[in-house]
């Protein structure tokens, strides 16, 4: 079946994503949602170390303001305002419907009267937001800045290598290929990260 030989490199591609997606969501779900622990010692999201920046509401309209507030009145190390504007919403599958309604309504969708959406992406307000199919605990979400504008996750690769290199073995004269007409694949992906900043980020886990 030579169509399914010829997709076998996709599907090792699209591991490689997986396993980069399952890393990255695992460093919000460490701790029970705390996160790791910073060079600080104290998990990503502290309430008395980090500015505030851990939550425990619900998502709904007023928990999303509070968590924007937060992140909009953070300092940097010369308790000067940085000016952050929260632009992403994470949340998990089962958050998808609420996060969509939050954030894409151009009318406040919790009330019957005609108040503008702020957080409705209008330059100041968040953009469309990101469901993170690896988190299991349903009622967990986070809140982030553009990368742009503070880096809070950094991501290294080997050599700069940003997408996955696929190997094989398929010379006829020696291994497996000879002895039983067997090519091999195999998927190389070196990669490493962490927080390296709290600020423009904001968490709630919920109880």
């Amino acid at each position: 079946d030579l169509r399914g030989i010829q997709v076998i490199p996709k599907l090792l591609a699209a591991s490689a994503v997986l396993t980069l997606n399952e890393y990255v969501s695992n460093l919000f779900t460490q701790a029970a949602g705390l996160g790791p622990n910073l060079a600080d010692g104290v998990a990503v999201f502290n309430v008395a170390s980090h500015q505030g920046n851990l939550g425990s509401a619900a998502l709904d309209r007023a928990a999303l303001l509070t968590a924007r507030k937060v992140i909009m009145k953070m300092l940097n190390d010369a308790s000067k305002r940085i000016g952050l504007i929260p632009r992403y919403l994470l949340v998990p599958i089962d958050l998808e419907s609420t996060a969509w309604e939050l954030v894409s309504s151009v009318l406040d969708p919790e009330t019957a009267n005609n108040t503008p959406n702020i957080l409705r992406d209008s330059g100041m307000g968040m953009r469309a937001p990101i469901v993170v199919p690896n988190w299991t605990d349903v009622n967990n979400w986070y809140v982030m800045c553009d990368p742009a504008q503070i880096a809070c996750i950094e991501l290294g690769f080997l050599f700069g290598n940003e997408v996955p290199e696929l190997l094989s073995q398929q010379d006829p004269s020696s291994g497996m290929v000879f002895t039983n007409d067997v090519i091999n694949y195999k998927v190389r992906w070196d990669f490493g990260g962490d927080w390296i900043d709290y600020r423009g980020a904001f968490g709630s886990v919920v109880a």
